[in-house]
C-alpha cells in the first residue's frame, strides 16, 4: 500500500512540475510598470498575405487581457498584455497553430526538444525572402520630410519626451520608409541575438 502512495505521490508531483514548464518563451519582453503592461516582440513564419495576417491579429487581439497586437511586414509582432496576467509564448502558438504559422525560432527561447525541432523545421521552410539586415550608421540616414524633428537647439524635456513619441509613432505608420532609412525592419531583434 505504501508503495503505491509513494508512486501516486511521485506521479501527482511530476505531473505537476511538469506543467508548470511552458515549452515556448518571449526572448524580448519589455515591463512598464507606469500603466502595468508587458510587450514582447517576435517573429513569426507562414503568414501567406495581409488577409491572413489581419485575422491571426484579430484573434490574438480577442484573448482575454491583450492590450494590442501589431504584425509588421506580415511577420514581426509586437504583442503587448496586462502584467498581472499569465498570457505567455504557448498560449499565442495555441492561436498561431490554428492558423498554419508558428514561431521564428530566434526570438523564442525553446524549453521542449520537439517544439525546437519543429520550429527550426518551419525556419527552414519559411525563409525570409528580401530581407538582409543591413544597418545604416545613423550619421548616414536619409530622413524623409515626414519624419518628426524639432528645429530648436534648445529642448525642454516634455518636448524630447513629446518627440520620441512622435518618431515611434512614425515608425509604427511608416515601416518601410523606416527599413530605406535604417536599413532594418522595424522590430528586427534578430541583430541583438548575434552579439
Amino acid at each position: 500500500m505504501k508503495k503505491i502512495l509513494f508512486v501516486v505521490f511521485a506521479l501527482i508531483t511530476y505531473s505537476f512540475g511538469f506543467s508548470q514548464n511552458s515549452d515556448v518563451e518571449f526572448k524580448f519582453v519589455k515591463t512598464n510598470p507606469e500603466n502595468k503592461t508587458k510587450t514582447a516582440i517576435f517573429t513569426i513564419l507562414g503568414v501567406k498575405d495581409a488577409i491572413q495576417s489581419e485575422l491571426i491579429s484579430t484573434k490574438i487581439k480577442n484573448i482575454p487581457g491583450v492590450v494590442s497586437f501589431k504584425i509588421f511586414y506580415n511577420r514581426r509582432c509586437e504583442l503587448t498584455t496586462k502584467n498581472e496576467l499569465k498570457i505567455n509564448a504557448d498560449l499565442i502558438r495555441k492561436t498561431l497553430l490554428q492558423e498554419n504559422v508558428d514561431y521564428d525560432v530566434s526570438y523564442v527561447t525553446v524549453n521542449n526538444k520537439l517544439t525546437h525541432a519543429t520550429l527550426m523545421e518551419w525556419k527552414d521552410s519559411y525563409p525570409i525572402i528580401g530581407y538582409t539586415p543591413k544597418p545604416v550608421p545613423g550619421n548616414e540616414w536619409v530622413y524623409p520630410s515626414s519624419y518628426p524633428v524639432i528645429t530648436s537647439d534648445k529642448r525642454s524635456k516634455t518636448e524630447e519626451a513629446n518627440l520620441l513619441k512622435e518618431k515611434q509613432n512614425w515608425i509604427e505608420t511608416h515601416p518601410e520608409e523606416y527599413k530605406k532609412m535604417t536599413g532594418l525592419e522595424y522590430l528586427d531583434y534578430s541583430i541583438k541575438l548575434n552579439k
